[in-house]
């Protein structure tokens, strides 16, 4: 497998809303590009990355056993794999994607995860205000290549796919149009927002899975608990006023409602009381 030196970078927690769902939201902590390389790490291209339908053992699974979870550099213990096996497969059968195809053939929205040490990036193209950018774009098309590749084509659209890079600080959902009707992109935030702790170290990443996949088929059963505001899980005031722009947006459609409501109710007391007047005169 080829190898790459890689420079540190912030960590990112990405969730960002693009095309037919593409959710990515990140949180800067900060550092320094002028910190120390680390040791030499691998990387992987998405047409080199296996496939863990066909090629299992590559994925670290045993050679009998499919599943929708990739981890070709040990991140996970078999232990937590197989438990985000069977949450992934009861995601499946318990919930029912809006579609004829789900609904006839008794299943729901799809969960698929790769998991890796870094992916493969043009470092001649990442500097200064461009590599944030930069990530945003290979980690949408890294995610979007794989997830073609294991499921091949949804019927209904209901494929969400989890991607995690831990050299490229990128945790990042991929929603196709028919599951983000219900994982929407506020509610992708707000479970990444809750778990990206998890990813900060190896031992934490199987558990941080667990938890968000878990979010996530809550979710889609409608039976999510929500704790609070948007607000207090965010610290990126750009992404949070977008959200609240939405908001502003929809309170002025309903002021401009009342609005008319109101000068209508006016005119017709105005007439009235004319009429009223005349009457008497």
């Amino acid at each position: 497998m080829p190898r790459v030196r890689l420079q540190p970078r912030p960590w990112f927690l990405l969730n960002w809303g693009i095309f037919q769902s593409l959710l990515i939201f990140f949180l800067c902590h900060g550092t320094s590009t002028a910190e120390p390389k680390p040791e030499k790490s691998s990387y992987w291209y998405s047409h080199d990355y296996p496939n863990p339908r066909t090629e299992p053992e590559r994925c670290g699974r045993s050679p009998d056993h499919q599943s929708w979870l990739c981890d070709p550099d040990d991140f996970i213990s078999e232990a937590d794999a197989m438990k985000l096996d069977e949450l992934i497969s009861s995601s499946y059968s318990d919930t029912r994607c809006r579609c004829y195809s789900c609904i006839t053939n008794s299943h729901g929205y799809l969960i698929m995860v790769a998991l890796m040490e870094a992916m493969y990036r043009d470092q001649t193209q990442i500097n200064g205000t461009q590599s944030t950018q930069k990530l945003f774009s290979d980690a949408k098309r890294f995610a979007d290549d794989l997830m073609h590749q294991w499921g091949q084509k949804s019927s209904c659209k209901e494929y969400i796919f989890i991607l995690f890079s831990r050299n490229d600080k990128v945790l990042y959902t991929l929603a196709e149009e028919n599951a983000n009707k219900i994982l929407n992109n506020t509610m992708i935030m707000k479970v990444n927002r809750y778990v990206y702790k998890y990813f900060s170290y190896k031992e934490g990443i199987g558990k941080g899975l667990h938890k968000m996949i878990t979010y996530y088929k809550d979710i889609l059963l409608q039976r999510f608990k929500d704790p609070g505001p948007l607000q207090s899980l965010i610290p990126n005031q750009v992404q949070y006023s977008e959200i609240q722009e939405t908001k502003s947006q929809a309170n002025s459609g309903k002021y401009k409602q009342f609005s008319l409501l109101f000068s209508i109710c006016f005119q017709l007391c105005s007439c009235l009381l004319i009429t009223l007047l005349q009457i008497n005169n």
